[in-house]
C-alpha cells in the first residue's frame, strides 16, 4: 500500500481560499515564504479546531477548554495548591482570563481559593472533591478525543510530531525574547 507524502496531502477545505490568495500574492512578491505562511495558519487552524473540540466535549458539563485544563492543573497538583500565575504561566492564559476562569471554578465549588499561609497576599487555588470528581468522570472522554485528533498521525511518527511542534514553539519563542534578527524599519 503507498501513502501519501506530505506533499500530497489535501488541506482543510476552509484553505482552499487562502492559499489561492497565498498563490496570487507569491506571483508579485516571488520572496513570500508562501509554504511557511501556509504552514502557520495551518497551526492556527489546528489549535482552533483542537479547543473548538473540546469544547463541544465538555458543553454538558458546564465547562470550556479552559476551564478544563485549569481543573487538569489542579488534578495534577494532587493536594498542593497552585496559584492563578501558575495557571496563567502554565496555560498560556492572561492573568484577567484566569480570574474570569477559576471564579467560575470557585463559583461552582470545584477549586477551592484561599489566602496562602506563607504570604496572605497571595492567592492559593486547590481542588474540591467535587472538582476531583468531575475530573475523573470526564478524563476518559477527554482521552478518547486526544486520541481521535491525534489518529491520522502513525504512532512510530508522533515523537517526530513532538520535535516539530517543539521546534516551531523554539521558532516562536525566539521572537519573544529578542534572539531573532528582526530588520528594522527604513527611515525615509
Amino acid at each position: 500500500m503507498k501513502t501519501r507524502s506530505h506533499s500530497q496531502l489535501p488541506l482543510p477545505p476552509e484553505f482552499a481560499a487562502f492559499q489561492g490568495r497565498c498563490a496570487k500574492a507569491a506571483l508579485h512578491r516571488p520572496d513570500m515564504p508562501t509554504d511557511l505562511i501556509l504552514l502557520s495558519r495551518l497551526s492556527g487552524y489546528i489549535a482552533m479546531r483542537m479547543e473548538e473540540a473540546f469544547d463541544r466535549l465538555l458543553e454538558p458539563w458546564g465547562l470550556n477548554s479552559w476551564s478544563w485544563l485549569a481543573l487538569m492543573m489542579s488534578h495534577w497538583c494532587g493536594e498542593d495548591a497552585f496559584t492563578p500565575t501558575a495557571v496563567s504561566r502554565t496555560l498560556f492564559l492572561p492573568r484577567a482570563n484566569v480570574t474570569r476562569v477559576t471564579d467560575e471554578l470557585v463559583r461552582r465549588g470545584l477549586l477551592h481559593r484561599e489566602p496562602s499561609v506563607r504570604d496572605r497576599r497571595v492567592l492559593e487555588l486547590s481542588l474540591t472533591e467535587a472538582g476531583r470528581a468531575l475530573v475523573e468522570e470526564i478524563l476518559p472522554h477527554a482521552w478518547a478525543t486526544h486520541r481521535a485528533i491525534w489518529s491520522e498521525v502513525p504512532p512510530d511518527r508522533l515523537e517526530d510530531a513532538r520535535n516539530l511542534l517543539t521546534s516551531i514553539a523554539k521558532g516562536i519563542d525566539s521572537l519573544t525574547v529578542g534572539t531573532a534578527t528582526v530588520p528594522p524599519k527604513e527611515q525615509a
